[in-house]
């Protein structure tokens, strides 16, 4: 069950309902949004919230404490960053915010999203916390580099990841160990 920061406003906690999303409201010492079983934590600031508090220094402490309980961070800026700029809620120009992005992004342990609004910001909590630690791994192998040069095993893996609950690691694992099931794909593949 995701946990919602008390502090959010109502708007946030109204697109949480609409959108079905399991939560529970509660005062948070850290983040805005936590998923405890997947050590998810995420900071949610508007683009005015976000250089407000990236120069006052309130953000880098927030990051550090995100840092030290979580291990999975996320800052969702929210906000037409284009219309910030021309309504002045910005004081910076496009340097001065892509010098901020990078150097939050390289000093803290944070992954960092921008989205236009709200509604989005919230279907992004719920896509953070059900892909984050979801078994699946993408490398290589899964890309369409190497279609042409994929081996039985490479095929076998990518045949059972598609099935619910299995990732590449428990794929590799599977056909490492499983000859009952290596079996029958390789009576599959000798249909194709």
């Amino acid at each position: 069950m995701i946990k919602v920061d008390s502090r959010e406003p109502q708007k946030i906690i109204n697109y949480f309902k609409k959108q079905n999303i399991d939560f529970e409201v509660v005062e948070l010492p850290v983040g805005d949004f936590i998923l405890e079983e997947k050590g998810i934590c995420i900071e949610r600031k508007s683009i005015s919230d976000f250089i407000s508090s990236l120069w006052n220094g309130h953000l880098y402490k927030q990051l550090l404490q995100m840092e030290e309980n979580y291990r999975n961070n996320f800052l969702i800026i929210s906000g037409d960053l284009k219309q910030a700029f021309f309504e002045g809620q910005v004081p910076a120009n496009v340097n001065n915010w892509l010098g901020n992005l990078v150097s939050v992004t390289v000093r803290f342990n944070v992954k960092i999203i921008q989205v236009d609004n709200d509604l989005q910001l919230v279907k992004c909590v719920q896509k953070i916390c059900e892909k984050v630690e979801d078994g699946k791994i993408i490398d290589i192998r899964d890309t369409e580099l190497l279609k042409n040069k994929l081996t039985k095993e490479d095929l076998y893996i990518k045949l059972l990841t598609c099935f619910k609950g299995i990732g590449r690691k428990k794929a590799e694992q599977i056909v490492k160990e499983r000859n009952d099931i290596i079996e029958v794909l390789d009576l599959l593949y000798g249909l194709m």
